[in-house]
């Protein structure tokens, strides 16, 4: 973005020299102080997107702090994609080093964000891009219709509703734009969030669903606190209603064209940003980029992550730094996604990382009174991610409420425990037409509830079609498990179905191929026995007829206190030509003899 800004302003920048700023000199040591102590937030997806618009190419080397904090990518300024400034070559060799943190310079689209000149694209700019534009971009706005802090008129706001929707609907297009607006420094008296004069950037920032704030971080640093506090009121602005919100931060460009080295660029992104987390919630990402085409060791480009007051060195500062959740607002403009939706689409989403900020509720707009169950349903079909991502706040719980449905209060009550990574729901309640279940988390144990809460009729899970009568229905009533099935039928891969564990030990009931039932301990001890005990109620072990089996399988022992065959027994073992005498022995062996017994 050009800064050569149409305002007067009074600079007091001296580089290469501590800068000098028109604020407290107190408040000045406090925010370097505090900014030398950046926030440890755990990244959980981009949230720092870091480029230079002629020298993307060096971001191969040195980048490996980069790739290791796990938040950065790369931001892809226009000009950085087009071939005479990267070659075809040079995007090869970022693919293989960024192509796992989901940039992509062949194939197009990816996790980066284009910045986009008003009003691309058109078939060159896709291609530039590899035939298909990354999901999230900015834009800069013609400086005849508001862009680089000039007026904005409400024919220029309609005129550029036009013009971006058909970017949108552009084959390889953008899915969510953010463009460039912010507020004027000169005129801090003009508020953001309130003054008409804003009425049609914020109009503007509603319909794309975003909005991008780009100011040089010394240049910042030079204005007013009060101009300071408009950019963070813009930013709390965009958070307030859901939108993504985009802070750039660049090296300062003194004069147009005139690319110099920042030797402040770091030290003043500390201040700046500092400042305006302390007076607004974090915004949704953070970029920082060079935009001087240069030799590179007179900008801070993109050169190393261990080189002073590089662009790569400023980004890993922002990315230790808090973020807001990615914008769930839906952009006005027909095909247009939110931020969140754009993320996820391109398969790249892990939960995201928030501030730490006080209880929050998420609906759609409505106020809490006016909210519907379709509300609720829009919340959970399109942002079930982002109430997982809440889970990570180290406050407070997030409860998201629901209205009335069929005379209860709250249908739909799910509470997000702190430092939970799963999102953990309680009171889960589902209305029907005659009656209400509920799946709640057990007090007691680890277990889930499924109970009807106000009539003592059967809880329970039915498998297959509702409305089919022979379905299977596991229920619970007067503490019995119900099956409503005429038979209940298991199977399993080999002759080991059911397996039954005890602290004792373990047996398993399974078939053999020929039908038979087959009761088995495949990892008994050699002294142990599979066995089958027959128990009347109140029968002590040693009572129980037993029916067993030795480890080797050779012997099979009956034990009962009186044993009854009713029929004949025949033993193969005493078979033999005409009649013999069935002897007993004193080991008490049955054996067949030609002679009387002795």
């Amino acid at each position: 973005m050009n800064h050569a800004f149409s305002l007067t302003l009074v600079l007091t920048v001296a580089f290469g020299a501590a800068i000098s700023i028109p604020l407290k000199a107190e408040t000045v040591q406090t925010l370097q102080a505090s900014a030398s102590e950046p926030l440890n937030v755990e990244s959980r997806r981009f949230t720092v997107f870091m480029g230079s618009a002629f020298h993307l190419a060096e971001a191969t080397e040195d980048v490996q702090k980069s790739l290791a904090a796990g938040n950065i990518t790369l931001y892809l300024h226009g000009d950085s994609v087009n071939p005479v400034v990267t070659s075809q070559a040079q995007k090869a060799a970022l693919q293989a080093v960024w192509g796992k943190r989901g940039t992509r310079f062949l194939t197009g689209g990816g996790a980066g964000i284009a910045e986009l000149g008003c009003c691309q694209p058109d078939p060159s700019a896709a291609r530039n891009y590899g035939g298909r534009i990354p999901g999230l971009a900015t834009m800069n706005l013609p400086k005849e219709e508001g862009g680089d802090g000039a007026i904005m008129t409400d024919a220029n706001e309609a005129d550029l509703e036009k013009k971006l929707a058909a970017v949108v609907a552009y084959p390889g297009g953008p899915r969510n734009i953010a463009p460039f607006m912010r507020p004027d420094p000169a005129r801090p008296d003009r508020v953001w969030d309130q003054d008409a004069f804003y009425a049609p950037y914020r109009k503007l920032a509603l319909y794309t669903g975003a909005v991008a704030i780009d100011m040089p971080s010394t240049l910042a640093m030079s204005q007013s606190a009060a101009a300071l506090d408009n950019y963070a009121n813009e930013i709390a602005w965009g958070i307030r209603h859901h939108l993504r919100v985009t802070l750039l931060v660049s090296p300062f460009v003194l004069g147009k064209g005139g690319c110099t080295f920042d030797h402040d660029y770091l030290q003043n992104t500390r201040a700046f940003v500092t400042y305006l987390l302390s007076k607004a919630p974090p915004p949704t990402e953070y970029a920082a980029e060079d935009y001087c085409g240069t030799q590179i060791s007179s900008v801070n480009t993109v050169n190393g992550d261990n080189s002073p007051d590089s662009t790569n060195q400023v980004a890993l500062y922002l990315s230790t730094l808090p973020v807001s959740p990615a914008g769930i607002a839906v952009p006005r403009m027909s095909g247009g996604s939110s931020e969140e939706a754009v993320i996820r689409a391109e398969r790249l989403y892990s939960p995201l990382r928030t501030a730490d900020q006080p209880d929050q509720r998420a609906f759609s707009g409505a106020p809490s009174s006016e909210r519907s169950l379709s509300d609720i349903n829009t919340i959970l079909d399109n942002s079930v991610s982002r109430l997982q991502d809440m889970a990570y706040q180290s406050s407070t719980k997030v409860n998201i409420q629901g209205g009335n449905l069929n005379g209860i209060n709250t249908p739909l009550n799910i509470y997000l425990t702190p430092k939970s990574s799963f999102l953990t729901q309680t009171h889960l309640t589902f209305s029907g037409p005659s009656a209400n279940v509920q799946i709640v988390a057990s007090a007691n144990d680890a277990t889930l509830q499924i109970f009807n809460p106000y009539n003592r009729s059967p809880s329970g899970i039915t498998l297959g079609n509702s409305k089919d009568p022979d379905a299977l229905k596991i229920l619970q009533g007067n503490g019995q498990v119900l099956l409503n099935h005429p038979g209940f039928i298991l199977s399993g891969p080999g002759e080991e179905v059911i397996s039954i564990h005890s602290p004792a030990g373990y047996v398993a009931l399974g078939r053999a191929q020929d039908g038979a039932l087959v009761v088995s301990n495949s990892i008994s001890q050699q002294d142990d026995a599979t066995a089958i005990e027959l128990s009347s109620p109140g029968m002590s072990p040693a009572q129980r007829p037993r029916l067993s089996t030795s480890n080797d399988g050779r012997t099979l022992s009956v034990r009962a206190p009186k044993t009854t065959f009713d029929g004949n027994i025949s033993s193969n073992s005493l078979k033999g030509a005409g009649n013999a005498y069935a002897c007993l022995s004193s080991a008490g062996q049955l054996y067949r003899s030609e002679t009387p017994c002795r």
